[in-house]
């Protein structure tokens, strides 16, 4: 037995067991087993031979192959260790001649590895981060994402050259996403575990705003929004003081469109809010003042002297209602006149 140096170049040190005796290769044949190495939790007592990670049988009976084992370093300058197995038996150079294998280190893919996530699903911020175990071997890591399970290097990649083993991941809106991630080594390449992300978030920022001149005068006006993504409806809220939230007065609430006719609203200082809803959660517009203020009626002159003309706030309509009464008395006196008449007849 000997150490083989890092024959895979994987970081670790490597183990040479030569078993000259064994018969697969034929009586006394011989074969050496290579044993990666590996984290102390990697290997177990009474470890089978079959299952190390290469070995070279001796090729003829009697060549007694691993007879002596030994690491020769980085020979041909590779960067992988190479090896070095004896079979004093052998006599392709004649009898008793003996033979000396020099064996070249080689390179394996990265090692399996997991993908995981801290989030707990659904996500609701669109932000989360991956982690994952390490791929022995492996010299750096890309991440993979899709709508549709079953990621590769064909779908789109988030980032690439990673060496760490943890990945903030933002800027997704609501959806269903896979994420996979590979290793790469100069051998090849070794793929993750497949992690579904279900991402739902509150609905969007949005902006509330009105098509009238300040003023407004007549209590009557359109509330126009911009789209609040991912929102299901929405609510307009009011009061007659700033900072309005549900705690205010509804208006009307499940909306589905970007307008809406106000009216209803005397002379005064309101102010409105809207909030979109789905199913995680509400965001509020920003806060809109709309300033009502019908015109004033002037009434017949001078009361204070002052040399201009006094005048009160109207209500809304208020010269129709002078003419519905004026229109009133009129008629009564018409009709009165038409009975007087009919009696004298």
């Amino acid at each position: 037995m000997a150490g083989a140096g890092d024959v895979n170049n994987d970081g670790y040190d490597d183990i040479l067991i030569g078993a000259y005796g064994d018969n697969d290769g034929g009586v006394d044949a011989g074969q050496t087993y290579l044993i990666f190495g590996n984290t102390s939790d990697q290997f177990s007592m009474d470890m089978d031979l079959s299952n190390a990670d290469a070995s070279f049988i001796g090729e003829d009976n009697f060549d007694w192959s691993g007879y002596s084992v030994a690491g020769a370093g980085d020979v041909n300058n590779d960067g992988y260790d190479d090896i070095l197995i004896g079979a004093w038996g052998d006599e392709d150079g004649g009898s008793g001649a003996g033979q000396t294998y020099l064996i070249f280190g080689w390179g394996t893919p990265p090692g399996s590895f997991s993908l995981n996530t801290n989030t707990t699903l659904p996500d609701t911020d669109g932000m989360f981060w991956l982690n994952w175990s390490e791929s022995v071997g492996a010299d750096n890591y890309s991440i993979y994402w899709s709508t549709s399970p079953d990621v590769d290097d064909g779908n789109t990649r988030y980032v690439d050259n990673l060496v760490n083993d943890t990945m903030l991941i933002n800027s997704f809106t609501s959806g269903t996403y896979y994420f996979r991630m590979v290793s790469y080594n100069n051998i090849g390449s070794t793929w993750s575990n497949e992690l579904l992300i279900n991402i739902e978030l509150p609905p969007g920022a949005f902006e509330l705003d009105t098509n009238i001149t300040l003023p407004d005068t007549d209590g009557m006006f359109w509330l126009n929004w911009s789209e609040s993504i991912g929102a299901d409806n929405y609510s307009i809220y009011w009061s007659t003081s700033p900072n309005v939230d549900d705690g205010d007065t509804l208006y009307v609430d499940d909306l589905v469109n970007g307008t809406m006719f106000i009216n209803g609203f005397l002379s005064g200082t309101y102010y409105f809010r809207m909030v979109s809803y789905n199913n995680t959660g509400s965001t509020w517009s920003n806060e809109l003042l709309i300033t009502v203020q019908f015109p004033s009626v002037s009434d017949d002159g001078d009361d204070d002297d002052d040399s201009s003309s006094d005048s009160e706030a109207a209500i809304p309509f208020g010269n129709y209602y002078v003419l519905y009464l004026l229109l009133g008395v009129l008629s009564l006196i018409i009709i009165s006149k038409r009975k007087v008449i009919k009696n004298q007849n």
